[in-house]
């Protein structure tokens, strides 16, 4: 890295000859920020904040434009001698890289009768993937590996052991640099575990295994050495089962981080030290408790582990914070008032209970006013037809004859079709439900008799249609016999184990019943019993995870467990060089000050502390406006303190660093 440090070696140099004795003669000097500052009356333009005269003038050397420096006689001004302060285009790249990619000429000026060094010029740097030709050869970024966002297949095992046994090629992406970031997905060759799968990826199985008697039982620990029995830590038990080999160490508790819960977790003799209530980066489902609601009536519980909710509410979920803090819990659905929809919306194990049903016109008038539309779970508020109307209210008329002095028919008007044509005493057949309901099901005609006023009096003995339920008989008098009922749509249990437990009510014959919705199927690694026998995932196959005990997304491959899908805190990858940091992964492009925790400074875990500043701090003795900031010898160790170049200064000959203290850092 270079910084100028300013135009001001000229007037201390003069300043020096002058207190020596030796006078200091040269022109007016013109200080500017840019070319209108310079006097109007010549031609100057504004270099290095000092006003200079354009090519052409006598004071001035040409350039390479006209002629004058190029990349072939590219001079230092070690040799040469000048008029003082005449000024100069220079490059001191090699030839032909002059105004090729990046690269651009500087400028000299003319001290105490010798050129000075060449300033501002951009020689050839390392290509980098910036998408510039910075080594000035004529290409662009010549060694980027890649186009970011790129992805390819990879694989870092040894070439004959890809596809072999449990061996599979992953994926890597090309980062933001250019560069290939790390193999992702892979399986590589591990120690052979005795799980009748090929882990080493040799062509054989389970070779070398030590053999166990089929039945045979005995404790194990996988956790590190020094912590069983300590704390929370305690050994589980093995199993050999009939290919003679032992199985995966069941029930055991291995150290995790610490949590605030009172326990030694981490099992290191110590209770809650350095606790958090979560892993950072992590995340749980969860669910607020709804006041003033019992527990059993809570719309999402937490049941062995896992959350079950009822109807149409889900949980949400609470992000572990870096301090190890449980967040709000965000994203989870609560309770809304019920609707027709077939849902249940507030959520309290019944669907479409208690609606409030909206009117079947707002602008209906007699016998219709008050009449409210009929919910289909499937179809929702369904319109209002004649029959909805008769049903709920015995006074309705399609065709107004009753003449009781009320709007039957629902036009406004009442009566209008009445006439007194019965004789006291005289009787007849009547029925208010609808005239297609008559004689239907359980629907019978009534016998209205004559009142001395001769008007109709009410229809007696009549049976209406109700409600139709699971009876094997027509109840509501449409035809049809039990096409719907209340249960109809709602899930039941069966009483089954595993997936054939869910089931939808059902009229069968008259009776409810809970047919099951799922039949038996194969068991499969994903937590559930699916060939309903009463047992999770068993005889499924098992998959190995590596402990991330630093939520970084890289597991431990010395820690790991056997599970049909990953638990909390473990991932499929085993490529974490140092488990307790999770800014320790493979790919880490930033640097650190300090260790990651065990001494070493390999964030990238590539097997290599790389040190960020090594180019070496100068003043360049103060010959130039450019100086090197960097660490003046010894280059610090990581994480040491060493002595930073920032300023330099010129005084009264001499040139002096002005340094800082500042630590090295590594990756």
């Amino acid at each position: 890295m270079a910084r100028h440090f300013g135009t001001i070696v000229l007037c201390l140099f003069c300043g020096v000859l002058i207190l020596g004795g030796v006078h200091c003669s040269r022109p007016t000097v013109y200080v500017c920020f840019e070319t209108t500052d310079c006097p109007k009356d010549q031609t100057y333009t504004c270099v290095n904040g000092e006003c200079k005269l354009n090519s052409g003038s006598s004071n001035t050397e040409k350039t390479v434009s006209d002629g004058g420096t190029s990349d072939n006689n590219s001079t230092d001004g070690s040799s040469e001698t000048c008029l003082e302060l005449q000024s100069r285009s220079c490059y001191t790249g090699p030839a032909g890289t002059l105004n090729k990619g990046a690269c651009r000429q500087g400028d000299q000026t003319c001290l105490d009768g010798k050129w000075g060094a060449c300033l501002n010029q951009i020689l050839p740097q390392a290509e980098i993937c910036d998408g510039r030709d910075n080594n000035c050869n004529g290409q662009v970024d010549e060694t980027c590996q890649c186009k970011p966002g790129e992805a390819q297949g990879c694989y870092t095992g040894p070439p004959s052991t890809q596809g072999q046994g449990a061996c599979k090629a992953g994926t890597r992406v090309c980062q933001a640099n250019k560069i290939w970031g790390p193999c992702q997905d892979q399986t590589v060759p591990v120690e052979e575990q005795c799980d009748q799968i090929d882990n080493d990826c040799d062509g054989t199985v389970d070779e070398d295994c030590k053999k166990c008697k089929t039945g045979e039982k005995r404790e194990c620990y996988t956790g590190p050495p020094g912590t069983e029995g300590v704390g929370s830590c305690v050994k589980g038990v093995q199993g050999c089962g009939g290919t003679q080999q032992w199985s995966a160490c069941f029930n055991q508790i291995v150290p995790t981080f610490e949590y605030c819960d009172g326990k030694d977790n981490d099992c290191n003799g110590i209770v809650d030290d350095n606790c958090k209530e979560c892993e950072p980066g992590t995340w749980r489902e969860c669910y607020p408790t709804l006041p003033g609601v019992p527990a059993n009536l809570q719309p999402c519980v937490a049941q062995g582990g896992k959350w079950v909710c009822k109807g149409a509410c889900y949980t949400g979920r609470q992000n572990c914070s870096a301090g190890g803090k449980y967040l709000d819990c965000v994203g989870m659905l609560l309770p809304r008032a019920e609707d027709c929809n077939g849902k249940d919306d507030d959520c309290d194990g019944q669907v479409d209970e208690q609606l409030s049903p909206p009117l079947c016109n707002t602008a209906a008038k007699g016998a219709c006013i008050g009449a409210v539309k009929k919910c289909d779970s499937t179809r929702g508020w369904l319109p209002c037809t004649l029959d909805d109307y008769a049903r709920q209210n015995r006074d309705y008329e399609k065709l107004e004859t009753r003449c009781d002095g009320k709007d039957n028919d629902c036009n406004g008007k009442i009566d209008e079709n009445c006439q007194n044509i019965c004789n006291p005493g005289q009787s007849r057949k009547c029925f208010d439900g609808l005239d297609a309901q008559k004689n239907k099901g359980i629907c019978k005609e009534g016998i209205q008799t004559c009142t001395g006023s001769k008007q109709w009096g009410p229809c007696v003995n009549q049976v209406l249609p109700k409600a139709e339920t699971c009876n094997k008989i027509d109840d509501d008098c449409d035809g049809f016999i039990d096409e719907s009922y209340p249960q109809q749509g709602q899930a039941c249990n069966t009483g089954k184990p595993g997936l054939c437990s869910t089931g939808f009510y059902a009229c069968t014959n008259g009776v409810i019943t809970c047919p099951q919705s799922f039949q038996p199927r194969v068991e499969i690694c994903n937590g559930k019993d699916d060939n309903c026998n009463g047992q999770i995932d068993e005889g499924a196959a098992q998959y190995t995870f590596y402990r991330d005990a630093d939520g970084d997304g890289f597991g431990d491959p010395k820690q790991t467990t056997k599970a049909c899908v990953a638990p909390i805190g473990y991932v499929t990858n085993n490529k974490d060089c140092y488990d307790n940091n999770r800014f320790v992964y493979p790919g880490q492009f930033a640097f650190f000050s300090n260790n990651r925790g065990d001494g070493s400074f390999d964030y990238n875990c590539d097997g290599v502390q790389q040190k960020r500043f090594t180019t070496p701090g100068s003043c360049r003795n103060c010959q130039s406006a450019v100086i090197d900031i960097g660490f003046l010898d010894p280059n610090p160790a990581c994480g040491q303190s060493g002595k930073w170049v920032d300023k330099c200064r010129f005084d009264v000959g001499a040139c002096y660093p002005i340094t800082i203290p500042k630590n090295q850092e590594c990756r």
